[in-house]
C-alpha cells in the first residue's frame, strides 16, 4: 500500500501473500520454534512483541500465582510469584492474569499476548461468558489494566505450553514477589525457559 501511495507500480496479489509468507517464517525462524506452522505461533510471531503467562496453583488452604513475560526472542523480561489463601479457582486464575497485566503495564510493554491455560477465566474476560459475582471487581480490574496496553490480546493456552507460569506457581518455587528481578530466576525455570522457546512441550502430571 505504501508503495502505491508513492507512484510506484501495484503488485499482483500472489507477490502480496508471498511477501508476508516470508516476514511471517522469518519471523519464526528468529523464535527458533520447532514447529513454525501452528497457528498460535504465527500470531506470537507475527503480531505481538510481548507474551505473559500466567498460572495458578492450590496446595491445601493456600493458592500460588505464577506469571512470567518473555519477548519476541523468548528472553524473560519479568516474573511474579505470590502466595494467597485459596478461594474459588477461576477467581484465582483471573487474579494471576490481572498481575500479568499490570506488569506488563507497569513496564509499558506493547503488543502483549496474554495466556493463561484457564479456558472459563479466558472466556468471562473476553465477554464471551457471565461473570461471576465474586469475580466482578477482579474483572473491573482487569479491564482497568488492559487498557494501559496499547495493543493486546487474551488467549487460552494448553497447560503443556505453560510450564513456566506453573513453575512460578508452584509451593516449591524459591522466590517470591510482584515484579521478581530476572537475575533472581532459578536455575531451574531458565532451563525451562530455554526449552520452551526451543518448542519444547512437558506433559503435567
Amino acid at each position: 500500500m505504501n508503495k502505491r501511495y508513492h507512484g510506484n507500480q501495484p503488485r499482483h496479489k500472489q507477490q502480496i501473500l508471498h511477501s508476508i509468507f516470508s516476514i511471517i517464517t522469518l519471523r519464526l525462524s528468529f523464535l527458533q520454534l520447532e514447529d513454525p506452522r501452528t497457528q498460535r505461533n504465527i500470531i506470537i510471531a507475527e503480531f505481538f512483541v510481548f507474551q505473559v503467562n500466567t498460572d495458578v496453583a492450590i496446595h491445601g488452604d493456600n493458592a500460588g500465582l505464577g506469571g512470567l513475560i518473555r519477548d519476541l526472542s523468548g528472553k524473560e523480561v519479568a516474573a511474579f510469584s505470590v502466595k494467597l489463601p485459596a478461594k474459588e479457582i477461576h477467581v484465582l486464575e483471573m487474579k494471576a492474569i490481572l498481575l500479568g497485566a499490570r506488569l506488563a503495564a507497569e513496564k509499558g510493554l506493547t503488543y502483549t499476548l496474554l495466556e493463561s491455560d484457564s479456558l472459563t477465566a479466558v472466556n468471562v474476560i473476553n465477554d464471551d461468558r457471565t461473570c461471576p459475582w465474586k469475580a466482578i471487581s477482579v474483572i473491573a480490574d482487569i479491564r482497568d489494566a488492559l487498557l494501559c496496553l496499547d495493543n493486546w490480546k487474551l488467549s487460552n493456552v494448553w497447560r503443556e505450553a505453560n510450564v513456566a507460569a506453573d513453575f512460578l506457581s508452584k509451593p516449591t518455587c524459591s522466590i517470591e514477589g510482584v515484579d521478581i528481578p530476572v537475575v533472581d530466576l532459578p536455575i531451574d525455570l531458565l532451563d525451562i525457559i530455554v526449552a520452551d522457546s526451543n518448542g519444547t512441550l512437558y506433559p503435567r502430571l
